[in-house]
């Protein structure tokens, strides 16, 4: 019996069982999408909205005579639309929290682009400094309601009670969940009068977009926006250990390497597409 024959022999006694292994196959690939699908998508929103529900328990205790808060507003601003979790209006200023949900430890500085999440020694991921994005979300309020920039107060919010946070910041507030309440009540200087409060929040409910569908169209944007910024991030900053990427030169061509070789050793391929604008310069 020559080899041929051998492995037609083989074969031909596996064929009962081939399509139990692809069955077999084809649920395991399921599992996974389905697990992946609940970690990146919907894990994240029951998340999310378990912590800003948190929030508006310790804003609901604040006295209603001093302090009116709009929760989950959204606005228009210079790229389309903006979306805020809690606006606190009062005469000792207009407060405008941004809440993340994040667990583990938290690190990054005031004027940085990026933060990390660390989980473990092997799990880091980055995300958009909030202080930054809270700007934004200040800066459209700042037009809606023709009001200066000293009048708000920007605040960032971790609800989630095991997140470590090692923000090195100078003026931005930065707290967990359970400092809010206190924070809040802590401003005592005046800002606004009496009089412009109660002008304020007509102004908020009225600009507040509350269609579903613009609602659903924002959200899409933010989602392809992330997934735009994601190859530009993953370019420019280690997943690992959040080094800089740069571009080196390796034997099958260029690539992206850890500037902080050879103590992380992580490497990417190059998307000319998304790297043709990113600045390697060190």
């Amino acid at each position: 019996m020559n080899v041929n024959e051998a492995l037609l022999e083989v074969v031909n006694a596996l064929a009962p069982y081939i399509p139990y292994a692809i069955l077999i196959l084809a649920s395991i690939f399921t599992i996974e999408f389905a697990q992946l699908f609940y970690r990146y998508r919907i894990r994240p929103k029951i998340r999310g909205n378990l912590g800003e529900t948190k929030v508006n328990k310790i804003l609901s205790k604040l006295p209603e005579d001093i302090y009116k808060t709009v929760n989950n507003v959204m606005v228009k601003s210079k790229n389309g639309t903006t979306q805020i979790d809690h606006i606190v209006v009062s005469v000792y200023g207009i407060f405008v929290i941004e809440t993340k949900n994040y667990s583990g430890w938290i690190s990054g500085s005031e004027y940085s682009e990026y933060w990390t999440q660390s989980m473990n020694k092997n799990s880091k991921e980055t995300f958009y400094n909030p202080i930054r994005q809270n700007y934004g979300h200040i800066k459209a309020l700042e037009k809606l309601l023709s009001i200066p920039m000293s009048s708000f107060i920007s605040i960032i919010v971790f609800t989630d009670e095991h997140a470590v946070l090692k923000i090195n910041t100078k003026k931005a507030i930065v707290i967990q969940c359970n400092e809010l309440y206190q924070t809040i009540r802590a401003h005592t200087n005046r800002l606004l009068t009496y009089k412009e409060t109660l002008e304020i929040v007509p102004i908020l409910q009225n600009a507040n977009i509350i269609d579903t569908e613009q609602r659903k169209k924002h959200t899409q944007k933010i989602q392809e926006r992330k997934h735009s910024k994601t190859n530009y991030s993953d370019a420019k900053i280690c997943p690992r250990c959040s080094g800089k990427l740069v571009q080196k030169a390796g034997k099958y061509g260029m690539f992206l390497g850890c500037s902080q070789f050879p103590k992380c050793r992580y490497t990417a391929s190059i998307d000319k597409h998304t790297t043709k604008n990113l600045d390697f310069s060190t």
